[in-house]
């Protein structure tokens, strides 16, 4: 039972590392429900510990099986169903596979001889759970690569990508010191033990990851809100601006109207001099204005 529990831990950490790989060249407009996401984990590690467990004999077919799930659910998730999923969890596994052969030649270099092989034959899993930790700085390593212009953490600089990192790498080094003094161990209570601190401090990675993610996010949210006020008060601004000059031209054709009909009333009364001095007045008014030009554009 507890061995089982261990397994079901591991696919939680890889299920993790696998989303956050996938979020580094697919957009995050979820096709699923935010309520449906717990069902979708759930389903998502039964199913793989389910394929874990049927085809443990059978590697070559249990990895055919993993991607196949991988590639479902994933596809699932994004509401994506193209080669490209495929393509994404073959690369997936191929790197997590890659990850853990080459943790297991580094500790087989760092590591006793007669350590190594009681890790490996009785106590694998705390090799495992370090590989998980070092996969999932390569698959931050990746985001900060590829820089997913939909992505919020691309407004990362450099120095806060790495006191994001720290802790992470932090945790591999803690993992290592616990692998590196692992002969001092002497009973199954301080492995289980040792098991769980590692395991704490994967999830708690991931945890920070997550937690990062969601502030970043609202910040964004905060930071396009501002703009879209400030945007709608600029138009607004213009709205009546606009509105404006259309009353004042309102009023100008209003007057000017008035104006053609007194020169018609003093030429239809035969008022000559009245007229005349009516119309050097409204000459004079023009001159004074003429320099004055109302192109009627806010920007001009």
């Amino acid at each position: 039972m507890y061995l089982y529990l261990k397994s079901l831990i591991i696919i939680c950490l890889e299920i993790s590392c696998c989303k956050i790989f996938f979020e580094n060249f697919i957009n995050r407009n979820r096709f699923i429900k935010a309520w449906l996401m717990p069902v979708w984990f759930f389903l998502f590690i039964c199913i793989d510990f389910a394929i874990v467990v049927l085809f443990s004999k059978n590697i070559f077919f249990k990895q055919i099986m993993v991607i196949l799930i991988y590639s479902i659910f994933m596809g699932v998730y994004f509401g994506i169903r193209n080669i490209k999923i495929i393509i994404y969890s073959i690369l997936f596994q191929t790197l997590l596979l890659t990850i853990d052969y080459t943790v297991l030649v580094f500790m087989q270099l760092i590591l006793k001889g007669e350590i190594l092989s009681l890790l490996v034959i009785e106590h694998s899993e705390l090799l495992v759970i370090l590989s998980k930790a070092v996969l999932f700085i390569l698959v931050l390593t990746i985001k900060k690569q590829w820089k997913n212009k939909h992505y919020s953490f691309e407004i990362l600089s450099n120095k806060e990508w790495i006191k994001l990192l720290s802790f992470s790498f932090m945790t591999i080094f803690t993992i290592i010191s616990l692998l590196i003094n692992f002969d001092i161990v002497h009973n199954i209570k301080q492995i289980e033990t040792i098991f769980i601190i590692a395991c704490g401090l994967v999830f708690m990675n991931i945890v920070q990851f997550y937690l990062i993610d969601d502030i970043m996010r609202k910040e964004e949210k905060i930071r396009e809100n501002k703009l879209y006020t400030a945007k709608m008060n600029n138009q607004m601004t213009l709205y009546f601006s606009m509105s404006e000059n259309l009353e004042k031209q309102r009023q100008i054709a209003h007057e000017y109207k008035n104006k053609i009909m007194c020169i018609e009333s003093l030429l239809l009364n035969r008022k000559y001099p009245e007229l005349e001095k009516y119309v050097y007045e409204l000459s004079e008014n023009i001159i004074e204005h003429i320099n004055v030009i109302d192109t009627n554009n806010i920007i001009v």
